[in-house]
C-alpha cells in the first residue's frame, strides 16, 4: 500500500499527548509580560497576518476555480497551460497560510483535506469512477488537495497531449473532469468555513491571551511549531531525504512530485512565511508588529555565551537556514537522485531551529508542547 507524508508522520505526530497538565485552578490570565501584551501579539497576527493572508489566498483559489472551469468546458492544450499556471499559483499561496494550523484552521483540518502527498493514485482513479465518493472521510485526505490536483494536471500521462486526451477522448473523460470540479468546489467550501469561522471568532481567540494549555497563546505557539518541525523540516525535507532512514531518499514523497520543478519554491514558501510569522510581518503592507519574536525578546532570555536575545538568534538561525535552501535543486525529485548532501545541510539547520523553537522559546514563555513526536528530538 502506498505510503504518504501524512502516514509517515502520523507515525512521529499521530497522538496527541499532553506534557504537562493545568492547572484549572491556576490557569494564568495574565495578559502581559515585561510590558509587551500577549493579547497585542494575538491581534496583530489575527488581524494582520492570518486574515488577509487567507483573503489573500481565497482569491487565488477563486482563480484557479475559473480556470478549471474554462478548462472543463473546453479542454485544449492552452486551457491546460492556463490551468497548470493557476494551480502554480494557488499552490504557492497555500504554503504562506498552511502554517494557521490553530484555531479554526485546526479545528476544520483544512491541513489534512489540502496537501497530503504524495497522493493516492488508486483512490483518485477509483473516486473518478464513484461519483457519490466522500471526500470528507480521512481515507480520502490523499485523494484531493493539491497533490491530487497535481496527479490529474501534470502526471496521468507522459505528453500533453496523452493528458488532454484523458479529458476529451478517453471514455472516462467526463468522468475525470467530474472529479478535477468537485476536488475544487470541495476545497471552496472548506476554505470558506474556515474564513467564516475565523470571522465569527476572532474577538474569542484574541482574548483568549493565557499562556495555560487551552489558550490561544499557546494553541498558537503549538501550531506553529509542529508546522515548522513536522511538515516542513519532516515532510518537505526530512521524509524525502531519508533522514530518519538513514539518508535512503524516499524520492516519491517529494512535493509536487508530477511537475517536477515547483518543490524548491514550495519549500522555501513556506519557510519564508515561518519566518514572516514569527517575527510578525503584515500581509497587508510588509511592517512588522508585536510578534512571538518582540514577546519572547520582551522575556529578556538571552544565550549565556554570547549575551544575544534569544529572539534575535532564531531570526538568524532561519536565515542560516534560507542561505542551504538556496543551494538546492529546484527539482527536489532530480537532486535526491544526484546528491542527498544539500539535504542533509538543510535538516541539519532545521533541527537547531527546532531546537530553539521547541525546547528554548517555549520554556522561556512557559508554553507546554501539546503535541507527541517520537523522532528523537
Amino acid at each position: 500500500m502506498q505510503k504518504t507524508v501524512f502516514h509517515i508522520l502520523c507515525f512521529f505526530f499521530g497522538s496527541i499527548l499532553l506534557f504537562s497538565c493545568a492547572d484549572p485552578e491556576k490557569e494564568d490570565t495574565t495578559t502581559t509580560a515585561s510590558g509587551i501584551d500577549r493579547k497585542e501579539v494575538l491581534t496583530h497576527l489575527v488581524d494582520n497576518l492570518v486574515l488577509p493572508g487567507l483573503g489573500q489566498y481565497e482569491r487565488q483559489v477563486d482563480t484557479l476555480s475559473g480556470a478549471v472551469d474554462d478548462f472543463i468546458a473546453a479542454p485544449d492544450l492552452n486551457g491546460l497551460s492556463a490551468l497548470r499556471e493557476a494551480w502554480k499559483n494557488a499552490y504557492i499561496s497555500w504554503q504562506k497560510v498552511e502554517l494557521f494550523d490553530f484555531g479554526p484552521g485546526e479545528n476544520l483540518a483544512i491541513r489534512f483535506y489540502t496537501n497530503i502527498y504524495p497522493c493516492n493514485e488508486s483512490e483518485i482513479n477509483a473516486n473518478i469512477q464513484n461519483p457519490s465518493a466522500n471526500l470528507e472521510l480521512p481515507a480520502n485526505y490523499d485523494a484531493q488537495g493539491y497533490p491530487a490536483l497535481d496527479y490529474l494536471i501534470n502526471g496521468l500521462a507522459s505528453t500533453d497531449e496523452d493528458i488532454l486526451a484523458r479529458y476529451t477522448s478517453h471514455i472516462d473523460a467526463e468522468k475525470t473532469k467530474a472529479y478535477l470540479k468537485k476536488l475544487i468546489s470541495t476545497h471552496q467550501t472548506l476554505l470558506n468555513q474556515v474564513i467564516n469561522a475565523w470571522n465569527s471568532n476572532r474577538e474569542a481567540f484574541i482574548n483568549n491571551s493565557g499562556t495555560s494549555i487551552g489558550s490561544s497563546f499557546s494553541g498558537v505557539i503549538n501550531g506553529y511549531i509542529k508546522n515548522y518541525e513536522a511538515f516542513i523540516r519532516g515532510g518537505k525535507i526530512g521524509i524525502p531525504s531519508g533522514a530518519m532512514m538513514n539518508w535512503t531518499p524516499a524520492i516519491q514523497t517529494v512535493e509536487g512530485l508530477y511537475i517536477k520543478n515547483l518543490s524548491k519554491t514550495l519549500a522555501i514558501t513556506a519557510h519564508q512565511a515561518s519566518i514572516d510569522f514569527y517575527e510578525g510581518k503584515s500581509v497587508l503592507n510588509g511592517s512588522y508588529g508585536p510578534s512571538l519574536k518582540s514577546y519572547l525578546n520582551s522575556l529578556g532570555t538571552v544565550d549565556p555565551t554570547s549575551q544575544q536575545k534569544l529572539g534575535d538568534i532564531i531570526s538568524e538561525q532561519f536565515r542560516v537556514t534560507t542561505d542551504k535552501f538556496v543551494l538546492l535543486n529546484d527539482n527536489f525529485h532530480a537532486q535526491l537522485q544526484a546528491d542527498v548532501q544539500p539535504f542533509k545541510d538543510v535538516y541539519q539547520e532545521m533541527q537547531l531551529s527546532v531546537k530553539y523553537l521547541k525546547a528554548d522559546m517555549t520554556s522561556a514563555m512557559s508554553i507546554s508542547i501539546t503535541y507527541a513526536d517520537n523522532d528523537g528530538d
